[in-house]
């Protein structure tokens, strides 16, 4: 998981997926919001050649576009036709019957901007800065209040516009932060590379890991 809630568009197959609140392997609806998993997840095409387009918005970008509150959606995929009204996706029906990449890109952008709605409250956008400069250890108090709100305040309405509390997000910036050293390949054992993402025992990054991953850490970072 990355924190970032998507607008998913599969093009001329459904998925399967498995998450922690589905048994097993569970067909997808052809259009949905998901995303927002606290738990490492997997998907799979059901024939070569599937094909599908994902709109991912900034950790607090989704609340422009999605009229419900974020907190709701977290850890479950939605259609959308049960959040937005017939007229707004009567578009995106056509996806399915083009291959041609700009024309897609053309009629998602045209439903996005038929869902848009302006919010002008960037008390939380700030505060995501931080976390994120922070790699996920700004105490969550202390953002809140260089942010203005108190920390129940904070929490509240951190959970409305991104969709996962400030502790549960902190966990998954820690362990995306752990992913770009996998991907980069920095010949590091796990004591440096805990040092060098702020933890300051061992034990307590080996729970993060496994808490947001469900692997140690040697096991993610031997991943392929």
């Amino acid at each position: 998981p990355e924190g970032h809630l998507e607008i998913i568009f599969q093009l001329n197959n459904v998925f399967s997926n498995s998450t922690i609140s589905t048994k097993g392997w569970e067909f997808r609806p052809n259009n949905f919001i998901g995303g927002l998993h606290t738990k490492s997840y997997w998907i799979k095409p059901n024939c070569v050649g599937d094909k599908l387009l994902s709109i991912q918005f900034k950790p607090n970008g989704a609340k422009h576009f999605v009229p419900e509150k974020l907190v709701d959606l977290k850890n479950i995929i939605v259609d959308l036709e049960d959040i937005y009204s017939s007229n707004d996706i009567t578009a995106i029906n056509a996806l399915c019957i083009t291959n041609s990449i700009s024309k897609n890109l053309e009629i998602i952008d045209e439903f996005l901007a038929s869902i848009f709605n302006y919010n002008d409250d960037l008390r939380v956008d700030y505060g995501l800065k931080l976390i994120a400069d922070s790699n996920g250890f700004m105490p969550i108090s202390e953002v809140a209040k260089s942010v203005g709100f108190s920390k129940a305040q904070f929490r509240k309405k951190f959970n409305e516009e991104v969709g996962l509390s400030p502790s549960a997000y902190n966990k998954i910036v820690r362990i995306n932060v752990l992913n770009n050293f996998r991907k980069n390949d920095i010949n590091l054992n796990l004591t440096e590379i805990a040092y060098k993402m702020g933890y300051f025992d061992q034990s307590h990054f080996i729970k993060d890991v496994k808490a947001i991953t469900g692997m140690s850490p040697k096991q993610f970072l031997n991943i392929v």
